[in-house]
């Protein structure tokens, strides 16, 4: 198993506890906050049904270049396609991009504060992912 893959659950009782937790990982992590405990890391397309990323992908990107005007400050070439999909994903828009933080508190902060449409009795999680294994994975 690699270290991208090492899972461990830690319940701190507190938020002392907590807080002194993420603190020690901070530096070497990045940190998404889920209201579920129960969920997945998944990105909002791969919650689609039936959604195939060559197909689609293109189109999404082609309609959303369309829509932005030309003026936007920071808009990306077009041939930077993570950067359009992570410019789709600021403004709302489902893409292949999971959002992930270096802040464990922000993370919290959206682990903590569900969407109105969700369970907010239900328990929430913060992921830790170990960045130099993302960065071998990804490489």
């Amino acid at each position: 198993m690699t270290d991208l893959l090492w899972e461990e659950t830690v319940c701190p009782d507190t938020w002392q506890g907590a807080r002194e937790f993420l603190n020690e990982l901070k530096d070497r992590y990045v940190f998404r906050g889920m209201s579920s405990a129960a969920w997945d890391l998944e990105t909002s397309l791969d919650r689609i049904r039936g959604y195939r990323y060559a197909e689609s992908e293109e189109i999404l990107i082609a309609s959303f270049r369309r829509a932005v005007l030309p003026p936007i400050h920071g808009r990306p070439p077009d041939e930077d396609c993570v950067s359009w999909l992570a410019l789709m994903r600021h403004y709302g828009l489902p893409s292949r991009l999971l959002d992930c933080t270096k802040s464990p508190f922000v993370a919290a902060y959206f682990a903590a504060e569900p969407p109105p449409d969700t369970d907010s009795g239900s328990d929430f999680a913060i992921w830790a992912i170990n960045e130099d294994a993302l960065q071998r994975s990804a490489e």
